[in-house]
C-alpha cells in the first residue's frame, strides 16, 4: 500500500522462485498527503474566520503560506505524543498573527471521511485479487501519508491484521527491487 502525496496505490502481488504476478493494483487519485494538508486548511480557514472574521483564502500567497503551515501542522500531529498541538500563523491579516490549538481527537474527527475514502482501494483490490486479507503473508505500506498513526491503524482495521504493518521498503527501492526480482525470475 503506497500512499504518498497525491494518490493512494494498493497492490497484490504473488510471487515464489519461478513466478511474479500481480493480482490485483487498484487506486484513488487525490487520496494522499495533500489531501490532508487540504482538510487542515479549510479547517483553520474556518477557525480564523469563527475567530477573526478573516478570510485567508482571498489572498492567494497567504493561502500557499498556510497551506505549508497546515504540512507542518500535520507532521507535528502525527508525531505528538500531546493531546493538543499549538500553531500559529504569522500576519494573516494587517499584522494579526494567528494563534491557536488542535487536538488530536479534533484531527481524528476531521479525518474520517479520507479514512473512509481509503477503504475503497484496499477492499477493492483484496476482492480482484480472489484471496482474503488473513491470507496475506505480508502488508508493505510506504510513503510518506503512511507515518501518521489513524492510517496506519486504519489500514489494519480494514485488512483485519494480525501482524505488523511492514515498513521495510523505500519508495525509490520498491520500484528498483520489484524489477530486479522480475528479471531474476525470468532469467
Amino acid at each position: 500500500i503506497d500512499i504518498g502525496m497525491c494518490a493512494c496505490v494498493v497492490s497484490i502481488v504473488s510471487y515464489d522462485d519461478k513466478d511474479l504476478k500481480i493480482m490485483s493494483c487498484c487506486w484513488e487519485l487525490n487520496l494522499g498527503g495533500y489531501t490532508i494538508d487540504k482538510i487542515i486548511l479549510n479547517y483553520i480557514k474556518e477557525k480564523i474566520f469563527k475567530d477573526n472574521k478573516i478570510s485567508i483564502l482571498n489572498n492567494k500567497k497567504k493561502a500557499i503560506k498556510t497551506l505549508f503551515e497546515c504540512e507542518k501542522l500535520k507532521k507535528k500531529l502525527s508525531i505528538s505524543k500531546n493531546n493538543i498541538v499549538t500553531f500559529t500563523l504569522e500576519n494573516i491579516s494587517q499584522d494579526i498573527d494567528y494563534t491557536s490549538t488542535i487536538s488530536n481527537k479534533e484531527f481524528t474527527e476531521l479525518m474520517k471521511p479520507f479514512l473512509e475514502r481509503l477503504k475503497k482501494p484496499i477492499i477493492q483490490c483484496i476482492q480482484e485479487s480472489g484471496i482474503e486479507s488473513v491470507d496475506l503473508h505480508s502488508v508493505e505500506i510506504l510513503g510518506g501519508t503512511t507515518r501518521i498513526p489513524i492510517i496506519r491503524q486504519e489500514i489494519s482495521n480494514i485488512l483485519k491484521l494480525n501482524q505488523e504493518l511492514s515498513t521495510t521498503l523505500n519508495c525509490e527501492e520498491t520500484i528498483a527491487t520489484g524489477t530486479a526480482l522480475y528479471s531474476a525470475i525470468q532469467s
